[in-house]
């Protein structure tokens, strides 16, 4: 059941800064579960071949790159606001692995992870049968290390500018000590009473 209030100080807050706390703990969260699957697998020493490596490696590059990619409601998070200038060739890396390899196909490019191609078919004959099978490259815990690097850097950053826009906003929210959802939506209250809120690990 989620309960609409006004009169209340949320209607205070514009939208551009509902849309700007939104984004900025979305991208919080991102970089926090994006190294939450580095450190998995950096220190469980999960390696190419375990049944573990794939997801978490996919995992972790989704994660990190989804605040920069196109949100439906929000802007995307500024990468040159967040990224340091130094850090922005491994920061487009980490998109790339995204774009092309993790999360979409790119068929024609043959030479990825230390010239290996992405995604290997082969076809062989065992026996009497013939058979289709594919072995698939993920990145060594090099690369995963300098995504867990910058996913920590600006998981930081990140929650600066939350705390900051809450020092800005303090006076404006409720203070009933009930959990409110934060509503995006042009029209409507901007903030929503949600008497079932989830627990939160964060």
């Amino acid at each position: 059941m989620q309960i609409q209030l006004g009169g209340m100080g949320q209607d205070e807050i514009p939208l551009e800064d509902r849309k700007t706390i939104w984004r900025l703990k979305y991208a919080s969260f991102s970089f926090k579960r994006c190294s939450q699957c580095c450190d998995y697998l950096l220190q469980k020493q999960i390696k190419l071949g375990h049944p573990l490596n794939a997801p978490l490696t996919t995992a972790a590059q989704v994660y990190y790159a989804r605040p920069f990619l196109k949100n439906y409601g929000m802007d995307k998070l500024n990468e040159t606001q967040f990224v340091p200038a130094n850090k922005l060739p491994i920061h487009q890396k980490i998109l790339d692995a995204r774009n092309k390899v993790a999360a979409h196909v790119d068929a024609t490019n043959d030479q990825w992870w230390e010239n290996e191609p992405q995604l290997i078919v082969y076809l062989f004959r065992d026996g009497q049968k013939n058979c289709v099978r594919s072995s698939e490259v993920t990145p060594g815990p090099s690369f995963i290390r300098e995504i867990r690097g910058l996913s920590r850097f600006l998981e930081t950053e990140t929650k600066k500018c939350v705390n900051e826009w809450i020092d800005k906003w303090s006076l404006a929210l409720p203070d009933d000590k009930k959990q409110y959802r934060v509503s995006i939506k042009a029209d409507g209250p901007g903030l929503i009473l949600d008497p079932l809120a989830p627990d939160f690990d964060e």
